[in-house]
């Protein structure tokens, strides 16, 4: 009697968490598909109002595609079916050659968000190429001349970086921001008089409704506080660098088991990073500001640049330590792509002060901030360029350090 086949508990998690993930985006972009030929067959729709939802519609559609190799791989392994061996080699000259029409994506997407002809049904598709293109390159770039990693873990860390790591640092950011306003409240409870303006300025918020003006005019008498400018920096540069830093290669943890090269760790953190910045950014173009379209894309592929680079490191990091147990290492690795996003965070938030702030004068601590934004777009290009030096040397030195692995077995 032959014994029964062992279950790939690892297989099974996989099949279930990437079908999960496209039932659920598969039913979101029907509902959203609805909904925005609804709003197209109403009268005199707006293309403010319409765009969200094709936009997202695309999304979702490409999160379903994206997921359909690891429901397959996962589930051949399942059936104990062999699993096949991509063996071509010219994904960086595909992804290179790719690039060339970036330029012609960005110009033609600029055109479609200054214009209200038909930019429902062309915008959508450009975005995915805009932040896509940029993400996928990258990729490339950091994994040229390694050996990669097995199909089924690849695509595995993908689903993880797309359905899970998103979702917990949304939920960990929430969650420590409640805690944050918890002790606002509590501090605020023995300020006198300080109680009843924050009700005052709830009210007049909940009666501004969904104006994005009128909430930025009744908000802006307390923008230009030190301590709410201070506050709202610090979590922006600490809280929340810590917790996505912490979360985005969650995919790695579950190959923790599987004995990573430092180079296959660096891979599979550059994926995990790429994935939770494609999300990220084409969420926040789901509802592009006409003239703004165009920063907001090179923003983002700052953004992207930043994700992908700093989980590469932590990946090759934690990698590395599973196999030498120098934890200090990673710690220090960590707290680098922290304080590298922490940065990021806090230059991209003083460039936008300006138009926050508005026409008027400023003193002290905030006027210091302003002076800071106007350098800002330097330190974002010093930023963008430090970390594509560190992609370019991993690459160097794990290229290195696989070849004389190769060459000594």
């Amino acid at each position: 009697m032959q014994p029964p086949a062992r279950v790939h508990w690892l297989s099974l998690g996989q099949v279930l968490l990437s079908g999960l993930g496209f039932l659920l985006f598969a039913a979101a972009g029907v509902v959203l598909l609805l909904m925005g030929l609804s709003g197209l067959l109403g009268s005199r729709p707006s293309a403010a109002e319409i765009l969200p939802y094709f936009s997202l519609v695309w999304v979702c559609g490409l999160v379903c595609l994206l997921l359909v190799p690891s429901i397959v791989l996962s589930l051949m392994r399942l059936q104990d079916r062999p699993l096949p061996a991509w063996q071509w080699r010219g994904e960086y000259r595909a992804a290179s050659l790719a690039m060339l029409a970036w330029p012609l994506v960005i110009a033609a997407g600029t055109y479609l968000s200054q214009t209200e002809t038909l930019d429902w049904l062309f915008l959508p598709p450009l975005q995915l190429l805009a932040v896509g293109l940029p993400l996928w390159w990258l990729i490339e770039f950091g994994r040229r001349g390694l050996p990669g990693n097995a199909p089924q873990h690849t695509w595995g860390v993908l689903s993880v970086g797309l359905l899970v790591s998103p979702t917990v640092a949304t939920l960990a950011e929430l969650a420590a921001i409640v805690l944050v306003l918890v002790l606002f409240v509590a501090w605020l409870s023995s300020q006198p008089g300080a109680a009843q303006q924050i009700t005052l300025l709830a009210q007049r918020l909940a009666d501004a409704g969904t104006d994005p003006e009128v909430i930025l005019r009744i908000l802006r008498p307390e923008l230009t506080r030190p301590s709410f400018l201070i506050s709202v920096l610090l979590v922006a540069s600490g809280l929340v660098p810590l917790i996505e830093e912490l979360v985005k290669p969650l995919g790695l943890w579950v190959l923790a088991g599987k004995k990573l090269t430092p180079a296959q760790g660096f891979l599979a953190g550059l994926l995990s990073g790429a994935a939770f910045a494609l999300l990220e950014s084409l969420g926040s173009l789901a509802s592009p500001s006409g003239q703004d379209w165009l920063g907001l894309v090179l923003g983002r592929t700052g953004t992207g640049i930043l994700h992908t680079v700093n989980t590469g490191m932590v990946g090759w990091a934690l990698a590395s330590t599973w196999r030498d147990g120098r934890y200090l290492r990673l710690a220090a690795v960590y707290l680098l792509a922290a304080g590298l996003h922490g940065l990021w965070n806090v230059f991209g938030a003083l460039l936008a002060l300006p138009a926050l702030l508005g026409p008027g004068s400023v003193t002290g601590i905030v006027a210091v901030f302003l002076r800071l934004g106007q350098i800002a777009p330097l330190v974002l290009l010093v930023l963008v360029i430090l970390l594509f030096l560190i992609l370019l040397s991993s690459n160097r030195r794990l290229r290195a350090e696989s070849s004389k692995i190769g060459s000594s077995t």
